[in-house]
């Protein structure tokens, strides 16, 4: 009998035992799983932010090229409106061929021309079909022809004419 109760607390032992280590193993497995997941999620958030920060810079370069675009888009659009009104300037300036006005024009463009060159110039008056006065003296030639006029005075608008974009 005594080795009946020896048995009996033997297996005793040996459950509380048993039953302590699945306790503790329990224990182990869910502090591994709870590293685990906490480590899993600083991973997710690392990747989150990386991903956040990777996005950023890609959408900072895409905006960029946007925006290069569409200042390339306004300046090709202020281009082409400067270059017609430039057509148009140019084509009343040569419209004023049939103004009553025109043949004073040209005579005192003429006297101007003849003062700078001197008289020895040689005066091509009225060109066909653009107007005015072109002078030549020896290499100088100076341009007086309607078209060019108008052209000179338009570019010495200078940056007044940006207030057609405004």
């Amino acid at each position: 009998m005594k080795l009946g109760r020896l048995r009996a607390s033997f297996l005793s032992l040996v459950e509380t035992e048993a039953a302590a280590e699945a306790a503790r193993r329990d224990e182990e497995r869910a502090e591994r799983l709870a590293a685990i997941r906490t480590e899993g999620e600083r991973l997710v958030a690392e990747a989150a932010a990386k991903g956040e920060q990777e996005g950023s810079e890609v959408a900072t370069r895409m905006i960029a090229v946007a925006r290069r675009q569409a200042r390339a888009e306004v300046l090709t659009a202020q281009r082409d409106v400067y270059e017609q009104l430039r057509a148009v300037i140019v084509a009343e300036a040569v419209a004023l061929r049939g103004a009553p006005s025109y043949p004073g024009l040209v005579e005192r463009i003429a006297a101007d021309l003849r003062a700078e060159l001197g008289a020895s110039a040689t005066l091509e008056v009225d060109p066909d079909p653009v107007g005015g006065v072109i002078a030549r003296r020896g290499s100088r030639i100076i341009d007086c022809s309607l078209p060019a006029l108008a052209r000179r005075c338009l570019d010495s608008l200078g940056s007044e004419v940006e207030s057609l974009w405004a």
